[in-house]
């Protein structure tokens, strides 16, 4: 896990390191890679409905800076110090984070960007964290009090941050608001424990745990229900919870954790989860009461991927996050769902044809399906190589140059993506 702010780093102590369109589940995706700001590592953390995400990259000096990607990634700056956090954008694009301001590299104040960045100050201390904002421009997080010593929850509107209070607790955390103002996050203990709440119209709910002594709250639908992790009464089992006014214990795939960090209208929800003996984190998706290790299902352009946590889910269904690319680099992924998958379907197949000794010659299929298309020739059964005398071997034209007696055969394409594949008729070549 990541932890690049001071309020992340408590809780990694704190807990021990345990750590339609798009309304129906897909089975098959196109990866985006959103890239980074030149340095080597990115990671996503939120994403509005028209699939913008936000987050933060290294950049070219080595300093972590808040980005936006809309295609292409956008670097929104600081307040003035070192680095930036991107923790959320809402449908009008206005992004929320937190960095360090002018003079004050180690601490850290909340911002709003609207094509500007903002200092949202802070409740008397030198930190705040923004967690989240919704599409009224209100927004949440924690921010610690004259001393640096206590984190109170927070709600930012009109210019004002207004502390929540303890809500029961010795600190608390605000980490996500919806259309309606509803307000998730949790409290800390005096010992320790933590417990996630929903704070509507002035009245605090405790939500419980699912028989632990630890429960994180960390995303919330426009209906008001919450995701987040909890400890189980075995304390080796920490999982990912739905709350719908009744606590529901989803599981993980297989390993000791999984955590819920996105919701959608829908009630699909994405986070990650621990496998089985490895114990390293994979993206996962529940759905219909089943929850799918996102690696599994298939994906385009994923090839050499791991996908270990998916961090936010839009009503379109689109799905973003982070892993590590074929590299081995962390970089953050937006992947796009396909409505209509399909196997390749060849509509011009390769002619025969004849040539005379020393030759070039030409096969071309035409297909169509579900981008990408990948293509491999054969020659009497046997796959094709690229050299001297053919080229185009895993393209939709083969090439081969001048020709020979046994040149001659039956040549075919097999055209393959991520749903299927479909083998081309035979178009036979001779040679006089």
């Amino acid at each position: 896990m990541q932890f690049p702010s001071k309020l992340l780093a408590l809780l990694a102590l704190t807990l021990g390191g345990l750590g339609s369109t798009g309304l129906r589940a897909q089975s098959y995706y196109i990866l985006t890679d959103v890239g980074t700001l030149g340095g080597n590592q990115s990671w996503v953390n939120a994403m509005n409905a028209s699939g913008q995400a936000v987050g933060y990259s290294y950049t070219v000096s080595g300093n972590v800076h808040a980005f936006l990607y809309d295609g292409k990634m956008h670097d929104l700056g600081t307040l003035g110090g070192a680095s930036s956090v991107a923790q959320g954008i809402n449908d009008s694009g206005v992004v929320a984070g937190y960095s360090s301001p002018t003079g004050q590299d180690g601490t850290e104040h909340g911002f709003f960007y609207n094509g500007t960045m903002h200092d949202l100050g802070s409740l008397g201390g030198n930190f705040t964290d923004v967690r989240g904002l919704n599409n009224s421009g209100e927004i949440v997080g924690a921010s610690q009090e004259m001393g640096d010593t206590v984190w109170v929850a927070f709600y930012y509107a009109s210019g004002t941050m207004t502390g929540l209070g303890n809500l029961g607790g010795s600190q608390t955390y605000a980490q996500a608001v919806n259309v309606s103002g509803q307000i998730a996050g949790f409290t800390l203990s005096m010992n320790g424990h933590t417990q996630p709440w929903l704070y509507s119209n002035g009245n605090l709910t405790n939500l419980g745990t699912l028989g632990g002594d630890y429960g994180v709250a960390y995303a919330m639908n426009s209906a008001g229900h919450v995701v987040g992790d909890s400890t189980n009464a075995d304390p080796s089992l920490q999982t990912a919870f739905l709350y719908d006014g009744t606590m529901h214990n989803l599981g993980t795939i297989g390993g000791n954790y999984s955590g819920g960090y996105g919701i959608n209208t829908a009630g699909v929800i994405v986070g990650g989860s621990t496998i089985p003996v490895a114990e390293t984190e994979h993206a996962m998706r529940y759905a219909s009461g089943v929850m799918t290790d996102l690696n599994k299902l298939g994906i385009a352009g994923g090839a050499g991927w791991t996908l270990e946590r998916a961090t936010a889910i839009n009503d379109a269904g689109q799905i973003a996050g982070y892993g590590k690319n074929p590299q081995g680099v962390y970089h953050g992924f937006i992947l796009t769902p396909l409505l209509k998958p399909a196997v390749p379907k060849i509509t011009a197949q390769p002619a025969g044809l004849a040539a005379k000794k020393g030759a070039t010659v030409k096969f071309t299929v035409k297909a169509t399906s579900t981008a990408p298309l990948a293509y491999v020739w054969k020659k009497d059964n046997v796959s094709l190589k690229n050299g001297a005398k053919i080229s185009g071997a895993t393209s939709a034209s083969l090439t081969l140059k001048n020709v020979i007696k046994a040149s001659a055969g039956k040549y075919r394409v097999v055209v393959s993506n991520i749903v299927g594949n479909t083998t081309s008729a035979v178009a036979k070549l001779t040679v006089n």
